[in-house]
């Protein structure tokens, strides 16, 4: 654009908001791109790659005896990508922090786990 940095802030922040409107909606189309893959990395997919083969042929010669030949060739061929423990764990703790989140919440426990359960009604007595 030919100006500085800092000239680019102000005009953004201050003189024309327009130019910060123009730069969130062209970060948008990426921000969907971008979670699309994430989903699918969670999920697993399909893709299709080409593969090199060598292909060899004979060829008989007039009298001569035969020779080899080689040549490459491309087929395509289906391979699936497994999904990714990783991507499904930021996915899950992102979307459902209630379910996935590292720390419970204070004061709150899980009464559908037998054991801790167990390990509350054993505090809650010894508190009496």
């Amino acid at each position: 654009m030919g100006v500085s940095y800092s000239t680019l802030c102000e005009w953004k922040d201050h003189r024309f908001p327009e130019i910060l409107e123009a730069l969130k909606k062209g970060k948008a189309p990426v921000d969907i791109e971008v979670e699309n893959a994430l989903f699918k990395r969670a999920t697993g997919y399909t893709v299709t790659i080409k593969k090199p083969i060598k292909v060899k042929m004979k060829r008989q010669l007039k009298d001569k005896g035969t020779i080899e030949e080689e040549h490459i060739e491309f087929v395509e061929e289906e391979i699936y990508i497994a999904p990714d423990t990783t991507a499904q764990i930021y996915w899950l703790k992102n979307r459902r922090p209630d379910k996935w989140r590292d720390k419970p919440q204070t004061g709150a426990v899980d009464t559908d786990d037998p054991l801790m359960a167990m390990l509350k009604r054993w505090d809650d007595a010894a508190r009496q």
